[in-house]
């Protein structure tokens, strides 16, 4: 048993958490979920975030300008270590750009 500070996250690698990549340019991270939550960042297409293996049990309807989608939040962590809650719809496991999305 390593004697690590627990206020040092885990290292990537650990296999611990999914790294997933942003879909929607300008992704906002939220204190809590749901879109009247404060921001606390906002995230370029295809960066990555850690997921925190949480997700909320109910979902919400969002309109992404040409679609609506209805998804879960999930947590996450920003590579500069904040941490709060996205719109699941707007990060996927492999990079890519969401469709039905106004620029």
């Amino acid at each position: 048993m390593s004697n690590q500070s627990s206020s040092a996250p885990p290292p990537a690698a650990s296999g611990k958490y999914s790294t997933l990549f942003v879909s929607i340019d300008g992704l906002k991270v939220r204190k809590e979920p749901g879109l009247k939550s404060e921001t606390v960042a906002k995230l370029e297409l295809y960066e990555p975030v850690t997921f925190l293996n949480k997700k909320t049990e109910w979902t919400q309807e969002i309109s992404l300008g040409y679609e609506k989608v209805t998804d879960h939040w999930v947590k996450v962590r920003t590579q500069s270590g904040k941490e709060g809650w996205v719109f699941g719809a707007g990060v996927h496991y492999y990079k890519m750009k969401r469709k039905g999305v106004l620029d």
